[in-house]
């Protein structure tokens, strides 16, 4: 056998120990390998249970946003209503119960996580102490703390979280008024007051004693008299919308026929209905009541002390309440319900009760079974409702003031008429001669007298920057023949002016606004011929204006009458930011009933009391 070499020997020695470490070397590389893979399936494990802890808490999280989202809509939709604090929290709560199904909101529109339903479930309760009300000025702001807890789930995992909001609710106070109660009134007089044919009255009066007179006359309002209230008819419509009121003495509707009370009628003496008048609503009368022959009707219930006399042709829409005897005379009066009389029903041919009747003495006919009964309380005649009515017992008092000596008389400007600017402040007279236009600016005037009773004189009232109020010793007298001329114009910029009518065209809402803030008190007399007029005025003694005029704010009288020639067209402004009424705007007792729409801007209506936690 042939010897080997010893480089053949080396060769092969090498070989083999290259082997060998070859083959350590991928032991050493699948050993590392095989801890790179585990270490990176543990990291990847790892990082999907942190992702998916992590999503929990932001399920949780996007739960309770979800639920303030739609909290803050339910909010906003009561917000425009005009509600107490309590009664917003208890429809809030109300909403709350029903939108969290059995206690617990539960959300599951999230998308999947690895095969897993995240879901959120939410909880929403008010704190312990409940609803809080504060004064804050000039508004009640009510307010409640609502905890929300939520606990966001994926799989075996699970996150909560909490947070706190505060749930606003603001209600306007109502604004002090310091205007004397007879400025609530379109008219106002201790005396007598007759209102002529085709008046136009948007507004309430209140007076000694009331006539309206025929042919067109419409009041808005209501009718308060001290005395009497006397509503003629003569072939016309004469119309009071609102209730009547006569505080110690009778109503007549539809003197000479044809007259209508769309409300109710409240009389401490007697009524009369005449031929085709009509109560729209319901009647009470600490008197007798008769309804003439011929379509004389009461819409509602009637209830009277005395004596009930339904002439042939008369109607009365539901029930007769009286203490005494009710007489349906001959040929189709018609009682529409039930009658309960203290004393005697007499019933002529051809008369109706559709209803029951009672009576404390006897019938006739008609249920002549109920007779000589006890009424009842609750059938017994309810009285005038007065108890609303205030009694205004005191003269306005007037403004102490002393006069300047300077006079201002402005000269007839027939051929180059301009504005003469007056500024705030003490004159003597004011002597206003034809074709002149005189401004009046923000401020307080005084004067002995204004004398403004020549062809084509025009003011100009000037509110850009505020109220005016104007005071005279004595008299007021604004004429003009020419009745093209409106007299009396207003501007908010200083540099456009409108006429009385054609503001009331553009903006009847500004009209009425503006004309709160210009006040007239005069001290003796008042007078205007057939001009329009703008702002409230008292007047001491006399207020007398001529046909056809339109005039807006609110006419007092102390001690004399209010006169007006035919077609006067009259419009309630109250007294707001003039003398006659309230600048403040502050203190108060809350809006009437203590409701009103969310103050509360809608931003600010929810607010977080604490920032959301992790539990």
């Amino acid at each position: 056998m042939k010897k080997e070499s010893s480089s053949f020997k080396y060769i092969k020695t090498e070989r083999g120990f290259m082997l060998i470490t070859i083959l350590m070397v991928l032991a050493v590389i699948t050993i590392f390998g095989i801890s790179l893979l585990s270490v990176t399936a543990s990291n990847f494990k790892q990082t999907g249970v942190e992702r998916n802890f992590q999503s929990v808490y932001y399920i949780a999280e996007a739960g309770i946003n979800n639920v303030i989202y739609d909290i803050g809509i339910k909010v906003d939709e009561l917000s425009s209503e005009e509600l107490s604090h309590e009664d917003f929290f208890d429809e809030l709560n109300k909403f709350i119960v029903e939108y969290m199904e059995d206690g617990v909101k539960i959300l599951d529109n999230f998308e999947e996580s690895f095969g897993e339903k995240p879901v959120a479930e939410i909880t929403v309760e008010d704190d312990d102490v409940g609803l809080v009300i504060i004064d804050e000025g000039t508004q009640t702001k009510g307010t409640i703390n609502y905890i929300i807890k939520s606990v966001g789930k994926i799989g075996s995992l699970r996150r909560t979280v909490s947070t706190s909001i505060e749930v606003g609710h603001g209600i306007e106070k109502e604004k002090e008024s310091s205007r004397h109660p007879a400025f609530d009134y379109v008219l106002y007089s201790p005396k007598a007051l007759s209102l002529p044919n085709q008046s136009i009255i948007d507004g309430s009066i209140y007076s000694k004693d009331i006539v309206l007179k025929s042919a067109g006359t419409q009041i808005s309002g209501d009718l308060i008299s001290l005395t009497f209230v006397d509503i003629m008819g003569n072939g016309t419509h004469p119309r009071v919308k609102g209730d009547v009121y006569a505080l110690s003495g009778y109503v007549y509707v539809s003197t000479g026929g044809l007259a209508t009370v769309e409300g109710d009628v409240n009389a401490n003496g007697n009524v009369i209905v005449g031929s085709s008048g009509t109560i729209g609503k319901n009647l009470y009368s600490n008197g007798s009541v008769e309804l003439k022959p011929d379509n004389a009707k009461i819409l509602g219930n009637l209830h009277a002390k005395g004596d009930v006399i339904l002439g042939s042709g008369t109607f009365v829409g539901k029930s007769i309440f009286l203490n005494k005897n009710l007489k349906l005379l001959n040929s189709n009066s018609i009682i529409n319900e039930n009658v309960f009389a203290g004393k005697d029903i007499y019933m002529g041919n051809n008369t109706f009760i559709l209803g029951d009747s009672q009576a404390g003495g006897s019938i006739n006919q008609h249920n002549i079974d109920n007779v000589n009964m006890i009424i009842s309380p609750q059938n017994k005649p309810i009285s005038p409702q007065f108890d609303e009515i205030p009694l205004i017992n005191t003269s306005i008092p007037l403004y102490n003031f002393d006069i300047g000596n300077k006079n201002l008389e402005l000269e007839p400007n027939w051929k180059n008429p301009n504005v003469q600017f007056i500024s705030p402040g003490t004159y003597k007279n004011l002597i206003i001669k034809g074709e002149n236009t005189v401004r009046f600016v923000n401020g307080d005037y005084y004067f002995d007298n204004i004398d403004a009773n020549e062809w084509n004189v025009k003011l100009q009232l000037d509110l850009s920057e505020g109220p005016i109020n104007i005071y005279v010793k004595n008299d007021l007298k604004f004429s003009g023949a020419n009745k093209s001329i409106d007299g009396i114009s207003v501007s908010i910029d200083s540099k456009n002016f409108l006429e009385v009518n054609k503001l009331l065209e553009t903006n009847r809402n500004l009209a009425v606004e503006l004309a709160g803030k210009v006040y007239w008190e005069v001290q003796n007399n008042f007078s205007i011929g057939n001009r329009n007029w703008f702002g409230s005025v008292l007047s001491n003694n006399n207020f007398t204006v001529g046909d056809s005029p339109t005039i807006i704010g609110a006419y007092i009288v102390n001690n004399g009458t209010i006169t007006f020639g035919n077609n006067p067209k009259i419009i309630y402004a109250p007294p707001t930011d003039s003398a006659a009424g309230s600048s403040s705007g502050t203190g108060g007792s809350g809006s009437p009933n203590n409701k009103g729409q969310n103050t509360i801007s809608p931003k600010n209506r929810i607010s977080t009391s604490s920032p959301i936690r992790e539990k």
